[in-house]
């Protein structure tokens, strides 16, 4: 059976210590002013096992919040505050920043 050009470089980072995969999760993180699961870190953790525990092990990987106005929706929003609950439990060790 030949082998294909993506399950080989899969299987490539699979053998990656967690502490060089958590550190390019963190090469990849740009800021952005929403909590969206469709995005870094959050999509992270929707590839394999290996990668969530990554995730959820890496604290410096949720601490850029973005900020919540209390004039918009997105304040009373309970998917995006249960979001940023998650953020900032994930990151508790760490210094926040808002972006």
């Amino acid at each position: 059976m030949p082998v294909n050009e993506d399950t080989e470089t899969l299987s490539r980072a699979e053998q990656l210590p967690p502490e060089i995969l958590g550190e390019i999760f963190l090469l990849s993180l740009t800021p952005h002013p929403y909590l969206r699961v469709d995005r870094p870190p959050w999509i992270f953790g929707k590839v394999c096992r290996k990668w969530r525990a990554v995730c959820l092990s890496t604290p410096s990987l949720w601490v850029d919040l973005p900020r919540l106005y209390t004039n918009t929706s997105q304040y009373c929003d309970q998917h995006v505050l249960s979001l940023l609950a998650t953020s900032l439990a994930l990151s508790a060790p760490m210094p926040l920043s808002l972006i």
